[in-house]
């Protein structure tokens, strides 16, 4: 994954991963499974996938994001050094303990940014491009037969 991402990447890799899955895995599957089949509207789904991607995802992520800026650091002060990902973790947390990646203003600011997009994703997919789908595929038919690919 390092030589994928690049050395001060993975913790942003790690980030968008866990914020697509909040979004794209997460969310359908614990509303499909678990939310009372009697609740369910497109009210429902809206504030869900806000509460998960609000007090789940973004929890998660601000670690990541908090790593991710440690990195950089780390590897800049030392002239182009190789990311440890291990000794910047411990130094971080023998420094700041948890507040070096958590805390609530970095959670607050984080939600702000992300979660009004983000949380509302599996809404959006469910509830709102449907309206537009059959004239989208109507258009790409056209589209392909026009190229004469269909």
């Amino acid at each position: 994954l390092g030589r994928a991402c690049g050395p001060a990447f993975v913790a942003n890799a790690a980030r968008n991963a866990v914020m697509s899955t909040t979004s794209f895995v997460a969310t359908p599957l614990l509303y499909l499974n678990f939310f009372p089949q009697e609740r369910k509207s497109q009210s429902s789904l809206f504030w869900f996938g806000l509460g998960v991607n609000i007090f789940a995802g973004n929890v998660v992520a601000i670690t990541q994001q908090s790593l991710w800026g440690r990195v950089l650091n780390f590897m800049e002060e030392g002239g182009g050094r190789n990311a440890n990902y291990r000794a910047i973790v411990a130094e971080g947390y023998r420094r700041e303990g948890l507040g070096a990646f958590f805390t609530p203003p970095k959670w607050f600011a984080r939600v702000l940014m992300n979660a009004p997009i983000q949380g509302t994703v599996p809404w959006f997919y469910n509830d709102v491009l449907p309206h537009g789908e059959s004239a989208a595929l109507s258009l790409c038919e056209r589209a392909y037969r026009a190229a004469g690919l269909a």
